[in-house]
């Protein structure tokens, strides 16, 4: 029996039936359904019609609160020396990402040997996060451009204290202005690299003049490079070139070989880190110098509601599920105390709320055009288009509540006013004519650039590929169920689940403001003021936010020292990309500024930095390593090869947007094993998961 006859639209299955499931989704996660006073589910009076019974409309609602599992949050203990080590080196790198690439390149340019552990294999090391948008402060065009006299350190000390009101402490000051005065280096020396490591400056968004935002111009295929295409290339071919570079000077890199364990020598230092392969083998790695470079802790929900980001995470994850917050929690582990979180420098606006439609927190979407490739569902066209400037925005009482234009703080924190957080974009069937309208010339919004299919995203040496052209995107999304198409604006409404009165009446006095070329309501541009006339019509379900960025809270000195719990230096241990916490001063508000940005110009000016220092302590021999036995220990850990395989299988499965396509290739036992499979603390009971695949299968 299929999930149509048994009463279940697709629809209503992804968005009610399996948070209705006793011990579904939001059980299996610790998340309560939310009660009244008498302790009976709260309704809003709404009833889901589910065959020959009703279910009420609670079961689509959202738990506020989640249970934390401190397993997940809690630090990971160091060990001590093992009798033998399978490969010495003087710098070892945590996380071969953002921050990694540069910081092993920089270790390899002061004469060091290097070794990176990282946990993606070389094939599916596209996964991690990162962004195309790295701010360059002190970059020479932008100092001429903002009338500074030079990038001196007094220049910077001025630039420092203009970038927050907080109150800074010598050391947060002091750390900045070392940020600051090493940020043109350090892209400075990736674009040294020569062909394939090329910036431009961007100049899309005039609030950009303020912070340089560059964009890597990597045209040059035969090179590993991309079409230049912000937010959506990221930084993958760059990192590949990196890669390449840093590989003929000697580089090595443990593929598939996530790091479980900091080790430590009698004294407390540490000296290097076990981890384990994919087969299970465990390797050791001594180093004079270990740089913990994991980006964060975006794809660790327990440690997001822990560390206070959130309580209702939501939509997709832009950063890779790597950043798991190991690096952090293994620093914890060797002594490392914890400050200025949350830090979370960007929101992000449209995202999906993936636990109400019953998919994993931290989704990971499939592109249609490139079936077998796994990247953030940050890509998803539907999403894009979601975020238009063009478009009309309503809330669930059919009122307007934004200006559709405005900056992406504002359309964050007033999305979250609106009930449920939920926020519904309108649009109508003449999206292509506007998108041709309005992005021409150099405009290059922040993820309002629609794609097309001449846009490329690069995953390998020899693997690029055109991006789906956002109307493929779109057809997906209402295939899916994740975008609603109507004929006319009553039944768009209907679907929606928005009144219908004061939506048709909101959608007269807009179309009204369109017609007169002035934004009477809210001031939005002229340029995006374009009526909802023409059926079909489109309507998307966003929430309000979702965490972005959720970068690590590992204390460090100026010079990317990790410091112990009250400020002492431990020795050996230095972080590098986003798990370093250089100052206290924190970005958590979208309406309050930090000190330093987060993102990928963070991850590699700081990885630069980390590598500097580490060169010069052992150039100096501040670190240094007695000798030791080198040698195969020949441990197995099956465990851990075992829970790297089911996450594997994750990213190729169960994160995937639901599609019939996506499971094509799986039988029905093979379907129902992926969803009863408990990951991240989400399953789902066996009977619904049967029809899931029942369905799928049809």
């Amino acid at each position: 029996m299929g999930i149509e006859s048994k009463g279940l639209s697709r629809r209503t299955f992804l968005t009610g039936a399996i948070a209705a499931t006793t011990g579904g989704i939001l059980a299996a996660s610790g998340c309560a359904p939310t009660t009244s006073a008498s302790g009976e589910p709260a309704v809003d009076g709404a009833m889901a019609e589910t065959g020959s019974e009703e279910m009420p409309a609670s079961s689509k609602q959202i738990p506020k609160k989640f249970d934390i599992d401190m397993a997940n949050v809690e630090p990971i203990e160091a060990i001590g020396e093992p009798a033998t080590y399978d490969y010495e080196t003087d710098i070892l790198v945590i996380g071969y990402g953002n921050g990694g690439t540069n910081a092993a390149l920089t270790g390899l340019l002061r004469g060091c040997s290097v070794m990176a552990m990282e946990r993606s294999t070389r094939d599916n090391w596209c996964e991690h996060g990162g962004t195309v948008f790295p701010v360059i402060f002190g970059e020479p065009s932008w100092v001429e451009e903002m009338g500074l006299p030079d990038w001196s350190e007094e220049t910077i000390k001025q630039f420092v204290t203009s970038r927050t009101t907080e109150k800074l402490s010598k050391q947060d000051f002091d750390a900045a202005v070392n940020f600051y005065k090493n940020c043109p280096l350090a892209f400075q020396q990736i674009q040294d690299l020569g062909e394939g490591c090329a910036f431009f400056r961007n100049r899309g968004i005039d609030s950009w003049t303020k912070a340089p935002c560059f964009t890597p111009l990597n045209d040059n295929l035969s090179e590993g490079g991309s079409v230049t295409y912000p937010w959506v290339n990221k930084y993958f071919a760059v990192e590949n070139v990196i890669c390449k570079r840093s590989e003929e000077k000697g580089l090595q890199v443990l593929w598939g070989t996530p790091a479980t364990n900091l080790i430590v020598d009698s004294s407390g230092a540490v000296v290097g880190a076990r981890g384990v392969d994919a087969e299970g083998n465990v390797v050791y790695v001594r180093a004079k110098a270990t740089i913990d470079c994991v980006g964060g802790f975006a794809a660790n929900h327990d440690m997001i509601a822990y560390y206070g980001f959130t309580d209702d995470v939501c939509g997709c994850n832009v950063q890779g599920l790597n950043d798991d917050g190991a690096g952090m929690r293994m620093c914890q582990g060797a002594g490392a105390g914890v400050r200025g979180l949350p830090r979370m420098d960007c929101v992000a606006d449209c995202g999906l709320d993936t636990l109400e439609l019953g998919l994993p927190w931290n989704l990971i979407y499939q592109c249609p055009t490139i079936t077998d490739k796994y990247v953030s569902s940050y890509i998803d066209p539907s999403i894009f288009i979601a975020r238009q400037p063009h478009s009309l925005r309503v809330n669930k009482y059919g009122y307007r509540y934004v200006g559709e234009d405005a900056s992406w703080a504002d359309k964050v924190f007033y999305g979250a006013k609106q009930p449920e957080k939920h926020v519904f974009v309108i649009m109508d069937s003449n999206m292509r004519e506007k998108f041709e309208e309005i992005y021409v010339g150099d405009r290059n919004g922040i993820c309002e650039y629609p794609i097309t299919e001449d846009r490329m995203i690069y995953f390998s040496d020899d693997d690029i590929r055109p991006l789906p052209d956002w109307e493929i995107g779109l057809n997906k999304s209402v295939e899916d169920g994740l975008t609603i198409k109507a004929n006319t604006l009553e039944e768009l409404a209907e679907k929606l689940g928005i009144n219908v009165d004061n939506f048709l009446e909101t959608v007269e006095n807009y179309n009204a403001m369109c017609a007169a070329g002035e934004d009477t309501e809210f001031g939005k541009g002229a340029d995006f003021l374009y009526p909802i006339v023409d059926a079909p019509f489109y309507g998307m379900e966003r929430k309000g936010g979702l965490v972005w960025v959720a970068p690590g809270g590992v204390p460090c000195d100026k010079d990317l020292h990790v410091l112990d719990e009250v400020g002492n230096v431990i020795p050996g241990l230095f972080a590098g990309a986003n798990d370093a916490a250089l100052t206290n001063v924190t970005s958590g508000d979208p309406k309050c500024k930090g000190v330093l940005p987060i993102g990928a110009g963070y991850a590699l000016t700081v990885g630069y930095m980390a590598a500097n220092t580490a060169a010069d302590e052992i150039g100096a021999g501040t670190l240094s390593a007695d000798p030791v036995t080198i040698g195969a220990s020949g441990e197995v850990d099956e465990a851990t090869a075992a829970t790297e395989a089911a996450r594997s299988a994750m990213c190729t499965s169960c994160h995937a947007a639901p599609s019939r396509a996506n499971f094509a290739s799986m039988n029905e036992e093979e379907i129902v094993d992926m969803f009863t499979t408990n990951h991240d603390g989400i399953s789902v009971d066996e009977e619904t998961a049967k029809l899931f695949a029942e369905y799928a299968a049809s």
